[in-house]
């Protein structure tokens, strides 16, 4: 019956079809799978909004993953985890972007330079290993991970930039900064220019993937004392390769308040964390475009009475952020916040796993990205 339809028409068709029935109907002939596997539909397809969001937590080594639709959070999935992730040690997230998320698998041995990326795509269930070479552990210094895809090439790059300590120096007084980018194309680590931050720098672990760019939080220190720091925004433009900085207001420069990155309907956001009435709240901050230094304070979250909060884990994509708090036991609550309506409602997993105290949670959208992956371990 295809042959009676024009492939043009076909193609229309195809285009507006869910991934699962992508990877199915790629079996139907030769010219389909043709079409499905060729790189400039793959793009396509991870650039289209529409496709369907999900948000996968994951507590104990277990992960699940969550429809963000009307019918949130009833509709779920237990989705196919990566053998590379069952090793010892623990698990961290390192970002998401175009439907692949990028976990940091850390050896439990002392040995650092067993860690491994690995890059997940759960819709698809394929998945790739990377090993992070020269990682840097304390008291010698530390290694900071980024992760995302190239708009223009819709290749996915690792940034591992390492602080390197001279004997007796503290994190504020380091020597020398070093950066080395991983392109899946290639499956090489390559040495890139860094051009900051200063020798009293510190680079911290909390970062996102925004529209191409990398951000970090920094905390840059006014005096060798450690004292009087100063809050900065390192980015990474993949496209362009080049490190750069967004520069705060004054009044998130010098907050003494903790800071953390995040991604807010495709806006870099701020989060600031601090006591308001002896109890700590978040507040959300969001990066204005093309106005240097200007950021505006959208709302103040806040947990039920029912937790006590402890951070702004991830936004849906409506733009409610979910929020990580503990019961009086330890255990963590998650729950939605409104912002509109200011109300906060539980964000229940199931009846057997509602006692866990350590979780991570990433946004991500269906796509065919590693479609054409071997999944083997890149060394």
């Amino acid at each position: 019956m295809s042959d009676l339809v024009p492939f043009d028409i076909q193609l229309e068709i195809i285009k507006k079809l869910p991934i699962i029935s992508l990877i199915r109907f790629r079996s139907v002939s030769k010219a389909w799978k043709s079409l499905i596997d060729g790189s400039k539909f793959i793009h396509n397809n991870c650039q289209h909004d529409n496709q369907p969001h999900h948000l996968l937590v994951s507590y104990y080594r277990k992960y699940v993953s969550i429809m963000d639709d009307d019918s949130f959070p009833q509709n779920k999935f237990y989705p196919t985890v990566p053998v590379t992730l069952n090793r010892p040690g623990y698990v961290i997230k390192v970002g998401c972007s175009n439907g692949i998320i990028c976990l940091l698998s850390m050896n439990s041995d002392i040995d650092c330079n067993t860690d491994m990326a690995v890059l997940w795509n759960p819709t698809i269930r394929k998945s790739v290993g990377i090993a992070i070479p020269n990682v840097l552990c304390m008291p010698h210094g530390y290694t900071v991970i980024g992760f995302g895809v190239c708009p223009n090439t819709n290749d996915p790059k690792l940034i591992k930039i390492t602080l390197i300590k001279s004997s007796g120096t503290d994190i504020i007084n380091c020597v020398s900064w070093e950066a080395e980018m991983f392109t899946l194309s290639s499956g090489d680590w390559r040495s890139i220019p860094i051009g900051m931050p200063s020798k009293r720098t510190e680079l911290l672990w909390s970062h996102v993937f925004v529209n191409g760019v990398i951000y970090w939080c920094a905390n840059d220190w006014v005096n060798a004392g450690g004292e009087n720091k100063h809050n900065r925004i390192i980015s990474f433009d993949l496209r362009s390769e080049e490190f750069g900085e967004v520069f705060l207001s004054d009044s998130l420069v010098r907050s003494t308040e903790d800071l953390f990155v995040s991604k807010l309907m495709d806006s870099l956001v701020v989060i600031e964390r601090y006591f308001e009435n002896g109890e700590l709240v978040c507040a959300v901050w969001k990066m204005n475009q093309n106005v240097l230094k200007s950021f505006t304070k959208l709302y103040t979250v806040k947990a039920s009475d029912a937790a006590f909060l402890n951070r702004v884990l991830e936004f849906r994509k409506n733009g409610e952020p979910i929020i990580e708090g503990f019961d009086e036991s330890g255990s963590i609550i998650l729950e939605v916040y409104d912002p509109c309506a200011k109300h906060v409602r539980d964000l229940k997993l199931d009846g057997n796993d509602v006692s866990f105290t350590s979780c991570f949670m990433s946004s991500y959208t269906e796509t065919l990205a590693l479609l054409h992956q071997s999944g083997a371990i890149i060394h």
